[in-house]
């Protein structure tokens, strides 16, 4: 059956017959359906294309150009004349209508503000959104929305969320992420716990050893003295010790760890504030997050002190290895505190030889430290991401010259 199914205006498709008698009949033409647009067959429900806003003609109206046109479609209002993103077909008929999918965390050579990134994916503009987005300029080419949305779905998950800060929750979700790990509260809590002393880390180090000269016996004094002056070495030269946090040592009349041990199950760590308690936290922490690391053969993250421009600081590592440590010990079943990072990166240390340790005495500053390790440990099977260090409570980030892209176009896989 003919489909009747369409408008007609007033007089469409009317015709006069025998003009010139006294009566007229009626004879029902019916009009020619108007065509689609031809450009419009060209696309397809759920396809992602990539798009320029050309300019805005009305509040959610704007001419963006598309692979085959120009088109005015229906738009989110954040978006702006000039902006290159990617989008998602969700309409054909009766309107073109896109929804912003994803977009590149560069344009033209040039790394995207944070902002940028929260306004263009039409995301609210909160702390965690603006934490997350930054995370993914450090570390991906391509950031999708659906990504940022599982962010806040997991916040909402973690009993009193308010608690914790919003920094440090957001690198502790995104290395879990990168990991490809279910949303396990106790899991999260290691990573929690290790991105947020990560950002106090130098003033515990620092108070433990100058701040309780007075309150603590001399032999222990004495003691503190010995791992001091190897935490800080000659601040003339550049030192790299890979090992100053591991829990193993060569020798065990020198391990930073034991010690620490030691002293937080004594009286004597009320003395000092709790903080060798604290330190030897954040080093449990972030041995215990290089194991999960290792599990997943995901990036780690190692923290050294290092002395630059006469100032000793600890700066974070964070790297992929092209190795699994879990296989080359040949153990499935091996505890955490055997996954000796520190070690190991010594060992490849001395396998690099004198050619490096020369480099590194004439490291200048940071962008020059982080260069030198991309270059040297990639001839171990080692990809430098970034050096992270902290300044005023706050974590600072170089990304390795390289660049630290870890996965150029994944989308998040989260279970929660």
């Amino acid at each position: 059956m003919e489909d009747l199914n369409f408008q007609m205006n007033l007089g469409e498709g009317v015709q006069k017959v025998n003009a010139e008698g006294h009566s007229f009949s009626y004879l029902y033409k019916r009009p020619k359906p108007k065509e689609k647009n031809p450009k419009l067959r060209n696309f397809r429900l759920g396809e992602i294309v990539q798009g320029k806003i050309l300019s805005l003609i009305d509040e959610g109206i704007g001419i963006v150009r598309l692979p085959n046109g120009d088109f005015t479609c229906q738009l989110h209002k954040g978006l702006l004349q000039g902006d290159d993103i990617f989008f998602k077909i969700e309409e054909v008929e009766p309107n073109l209508v896109l929804k912003v999918h994803s977009v590149q965390s560069h344009i033209q050579g040039i790394k995207r503000k944070k902002e940028d990134i929260v306004r263009i994916l039409d995301l609210p503009y909160s702390e965690l959104y603006l934490y997350t987005s930054d995370l993914f300029l450090t570390f991906k080419n391509m950031i999708y929305k659906d990504d940022l949305l599982k962010f806040y779905k997991f916040y909402t998950k973690v009993p009193r969320n308010e608690k914790y800060k919003t920094d440090s929750f957001a690198r502790a979700l995104f290395w879990m992420a990168e990991s490809d790990l279910p949303f396990e509260y106790d899991l999260f809590v290691i990573a929690y716990n290790y991105f947020e002393d990560l950002k106090y880390i130098d003033e515990f180090q620092y108070d433990f050893f100058n701040s309780y000269e007075n309150k603590i016996p001399n032999s222990l004094n004495n003691i503190i003295s010995n791992f001091k002056d190897n935490f800080y070495g000659n601040l003339s030269d550049s030192n790299l010790k890979f090992n100053f946090y591991s829990l193993n040592s060569d020798s065990n009349e020198f391990c930073f760890f034991k010690l620490l041990s030691k002293i937080s199950s004594s009286s004597i760590s009320e003395l000092m504030d709790n903080i060798p308690i604290r330190l030897q936290k954040f080093i449990e922490s972030m041995h215990l997050w290089n194991h999960i690391c290792t599990s997943g053969n995901s990036p780690y993250h190692w923290t050294f002190p290092f002395t630059l421009n006469n100032k000793t600081r600890l700066y974070t590592f964070v790297f992929r290895s092209q190795f699994n440590i879990n296989k080359l010990k040949n153990d499935v079943s091996i505890k955490y505190h055997e996954i000796d990072i520190g070690i190991t990166l010594c060992d490849i240390i001395k396998f690099l030889g004198n050619d490096f340790i020369k480099e590194v005495s004439t490291i200048q500053n940071v962008e020059h430290f982080a260069s030198i390790l991309s270059k040297y440990m990639s001839q171990s099977g080692l990809l430098l991401l970034s050096i992270h260090y902290s300044e005023n409570n706050h974590i600072k980030t170089i990304e390795s010259p390289t660049g630290a892209t870890i996965s150029a176009n994944k989308s998040i896989s989260f279970v929660i």
